[in-house]
C-alpha cells in the first residue's frame, strides 16, 4: 500500500523552496516522483496525518473487477467466408475436369478448415479484463500470454466501429498508454463497446487521482 511523504526540496522553475505530498511505495521513490516533475530534493519525511486515511487508502487500494469480455467471432469474418468456400467446392469439384492443378487447389483450399477451427479457439481463448486498477488481455489457446496496463498510465481511449459493427453493437477500443511495452492495446470487436470505453475513461481518471502528486501548503 502507497505511503504518504512530505517531500522537501527547490523548485527548479522558480527557486523558491517547496514541500509536496506524494503517495509511493518508498521515500526513494516519492522522492524521484519530485525529481521528476522538477524538484530539487532535498530530503522526505513520512506524512504523520497519514494514519487517519489509512482505512480510506486501503480500500481505495483493493483491487477489483470491473468488466469482463471476449471479442466477437464476427472478428474470423473473413476466414469463415473462405471456410465457407473451401467446404463448397466438392459441390462443384464433379462438373470440373480432374487436373493436376485443380487438385492442388482443392487440397490448399481443405486446409482453411483446419485453419478456421484455430482461429475460433484463438478467439474463443481470448479474455479482456478490467479491474479498478488495470487492463489485463489474456491470449493463447494452450500456452498463455498475459498483457497489462496500469490504469494511471493510461493516455487516451478512442472507439472504432464500422457500419456492420454498430448494427451488430460491437466495436474496437484503442487504448493509449505511458507504458513502454505495451503503448497500445486493441480490445477488438467487444460488446457495447463505447460504454466500456467510458468505464475505463472513468476508472483511469479516478485510479490517476488515487496516484497524483498533491502539492499542498504546509504551515
Amino acid at each position: 500500500m502507497a505511503t504518504r511523504y512530505i517531500v522537501h526540496g527547490i523548485d527548479q522553475s522558480t527557486g523558491q523552496n517547496v514541500k509536496k505530498l506524494i503517495e509511493a511505495a518508498s521515500a526513494t521513490e516519492a522522492e524521484g516522483i519530485a525529481a521528476r516533475i522538477g524538484m530539487q530534493v532535498s530530503g522526505s519525511e513520512i506524512d504523520t496525518a497519514e494514519s487517519t486515511q489509512t482505512s480510506n487508502a486501503a480500500k481505495a487500494g483493493e483491487e477489483k473487477p470491473e468488466w469482463k469480455g471476449n471479442p466477437s467471432q464476427w472478428l474470423n469474418s473473413p476466414i469463415y467466408a473462405g471456410c465457407a468456400i473451401a467446404f463448397l467446392l466438392p459441390l462443384v469439384a464433379f462438373a470440373i475436369p480432374f487436373t493436376l492443378p485443380f487438385a492442388l487447389f482443392f487440397f490448399a483450399a481443405w486446409l482453411a478448415l483446419p485453419y478456421g477451427a484455430y482461429a475460433f479457439l484463438k478467439v474463443k481463448t481470448t479474455r479482456y479484463e478490467l479491474t479498478n486498477q488495470r487492463i489485463r488481455i489474456t491470449t493463447g489457446i494452450v500456452a498463455q500470454t498475459i498483457e497489462e496496463v496500469e490504469l494511471y498510465r493510461v493516455l487516451d481511449t478512442s472507439v472504432e466501429q464500422a457500419v456492420i459493427d454498430r448494427i451488430l453493437k460491437i466495436g474496437t477500443i484503442t487504448v493509449t498508454s505511458s507504458d513502454k511495452r505495451q503503448p497500445v492495446l486493441l480490445l477488438h470487436k467487444i460488446p457495447a463497446a463505447r460504454d466500456v470505453r467510458e468505464k475505463l475513461r472513468a476508472l483511469s481518471e479516478e485510479r490517476r487521482r488515487f496516484r497524483k502528486v498533491q502539492e499542498i501548503e504546509l504551515q
